[in-house]
Order: structure tokens, then sequence, then C-alpha cells
């Protein structure tokens, strides 16, 4: 017993200082992986918070008095479209793989049906006599990868020049209570459009999904 043990002092006694060196190379190297850990962590966590300060917040707009309806991004990042769904009888779900074909052969009739949503509004008994300017309106449709700014805004429908300065004055020589309705009648519509669509941060790292609610498709 007394040999093994001065056989384990003689080994300590002459490989100390290799023995040292290695332990502290070790641990110098646990060191060096734990900080990279931490490190890589960091910059992941740097990176979540980042994305999570610029990401997109597209609010929708109806305006009574130029009868706009619009989105507007109220977030700190752009907002990028990556997928639309409409539907006019049909579901039309576009993505950037069928982007094109959807522009060639259906885009115009879709969006067609969509203005007429709104222009069909003008044409009721409350909006009285004969109208002198010709129908003038824009009408758009966001589609895969539109990117609507930080602060900017995406028109979906708006009556424009006389057309508008037209319909502004018939709507003042109405009742209050015949205003109200039409309002309301406006308001109802532009929040209860058959379509919707998915937009992300241009990381696409965020997305948002809008609920369908009463649309007879999905994503």
């Amino acid at each position: 017993m007394v040999g093994i043990w001065k056989s384990v002092f003689g080994f300590l006694r002459t490989n100390a200082l290799p023995l040292a060196s290695a332990f502290i190379a070790t641990m110098s190297l646990f060191v060096a992986l734990m900080s990279l850990r931490a490190t890589i962590t960091a910059q992941r966590e740097d990176c979540e918070h980042k994305e999570l300060l610029i990401r997109p917040a597209l609010n929708i707009e109806a305006e009574v008095r130029d009868f706009s309806i619009i989105y507007r991004n109220y977030g700190l990042g752009p907002a990028l479209i990556t997928e639309t769904l409409f539907f006019d009888g049909r579901c039309h779900v576009v993505t950037d793989k069928n982007l094109g074909q959807f522009l060639a052969t259906e885009y115009t009739d879709v969006t067609s049906h969509f203005a007429t949503l709104f222009i069909r509004q003008f044409e009721t008994p409350a909006w009285q006599g004969n109208w002198q300017a010709q129908r003038r309106f824009t009408g758009h449709l966001p589609i895969p990868s539109q990117i609507i700014g930080v602060g900017q805004e995406f028109i979906l429908f708006r009556l424009e020049g006389d057309y508008r300065t037209e319909a502004l004055q018939k709507l003042t020589v109405m009742t209050g209570e015949t205003q109200r309705t039409i309002n309301e009648q406006f308001v109802r519509r532009a929040f209860s459009m058959p379509f919707a669509f998915r937009y992300c941060s241009m990381s696409e790292k965020f997305c948002f999904t809008p609920p369908l609610n009463d649309i007879p498709c999905q994503f």
C-alpha cells in the first residue's frame, strides 16, 4: 500500500507542471466555450428584440369625408404582403407562386368586382338627382410582394376629382339621419369586405394572419 502511494506521489511530483498546464488549458477552453455560448445567446436575443421593434402594424381606415378606404402602416417596420385571399363567389388565394397567372387572367375582374361593392352605394335612391360628373375612383387590391412602408398608406378605394366633389355636395343637402345612414353603410361595408391578406416583417420572422370571419375560404 505504501509502495502505491509512493508511486502516486512520485508521478505527481514528476508531472505536476504538465498536469497543471493541462488543467489550466482545459479550464480556459471551458471558459471560452461558455463565453461563446453567452455571446451567441445575447446576439440571438438582440436580433429577436430588434425584430420585435421593427414589426409592421397595418390598420384599416374608412374615411367618409372623402369616401376612402385605406390601410396605413403604424408599425416600426415595413409590411411585406405574402398572401392574399379574395372571395367573389369563388375563392382566390394568391401567393408569389401563382401571382403572374392571377394578374394575367383574374386581377381585372376581381378588382372590378370589389370596386362595384362601393360604387353601387352611390346609385341608391338616397343619392337623388342625376350625376353631372363622370364616375371617377381609385381602386386597388393588395397582392403578394407589395410593400407598405412605415407611415405609408395603401388605397383600397377612394372617390376622385369632380365625382367626389359632387358626392360631398349631395351629402350636405341630405337630412342628418340620411347622412348618418350613408356613412354607417360605407364604414360597415369597408370592414366587411370579402378579402384578407397576410403580411410579414421583411425578414418574415413575424407574420400576421387576420381572422377570416365570414369569408368561406382558407389561406
